[in-house]
């Protein structure tokens, strides 16, 4: 949602990087793509890679997304290392104008290292109490591993104008400033 949205508000090249392993996310299935490249598939020829191959072998969805899972399946996930995945970021980084992490709801070590290459960390959450006070927590968290408040921006995903908490709660819950509301769509 985030990634579409940007991509059609900027016009400019996004690629989508599911960070959840060694469990594959299902970010890919939600955009209806089957069995895209992963970041594991690539990594016999990361060392060769330039970013015109690169955009050609990723998997891109209908608007335009690149779309690509760390890994396709458990077994696959057992390749990557924190140095691969940096490497691929930052390769990606070279490919598209934004790249989006889409990461897990456990922000491992190998995670944090992946986010020091970051200048914007977007933190997508629901207007629900569970994912409020998980938001917290997760701002906290990245404040012990010393990236600032100023690097961080709330994004509230499937909004309704109805809905039991108004922006200025969820804004001072969370303690950051509010970006982006990105529509309640269920298709």
């Amino acid at each position: 949602n985030l990634a579409v949205s940007l991509l059609r508000e900027s016009r400019a090249s996004v690629a989508l990087i599911e960070l959840a392993y060694p469990i594959p996310g299902d970010a890919a299935l939600y955009l209806g793509l089957d069995r895209p490249k992963a970041v594991s598939d690539i990594l016999p020829l990361l060392d060769r890679m330039q970013p015109a191959l690169l955009r050609s072998y990723l998997t891109h969805h209908s608007t335009g997304v690149a779309v690509v899972p760390a890994a396709a399946d458990p077994l696959q996930a057992k390749l990557l290392s924190p140095e691969r995945i940096e490497q691929f970021v930052r390769l990606a980084s070279k490919t598209y104008d934004f790249v989006v992490l889409d990461l897990s709801t456990e922000l491992s070590e190998p995670v944090i290292d992946v986010l020091d290459l970051s200048d914007l960390f977007c933190l997508v959450l629901t207007p629900d109490v569970s994912s409020l006070t998980q938001g917290k927590r997760v701002v906290d968290y990245l404040q012990s591993f010393k990236f600032s408040r100023e690097m961080m921006r709330l994004v509230l995903n499937r909004w309704a104008t109805k809905t039991a908490f108004p922006p200025d709660t969820i804004v001072e819950s969370v303690g950051l400033p509010l970006a982006l509301y990105l529509p309640d769509d269920p298709e």
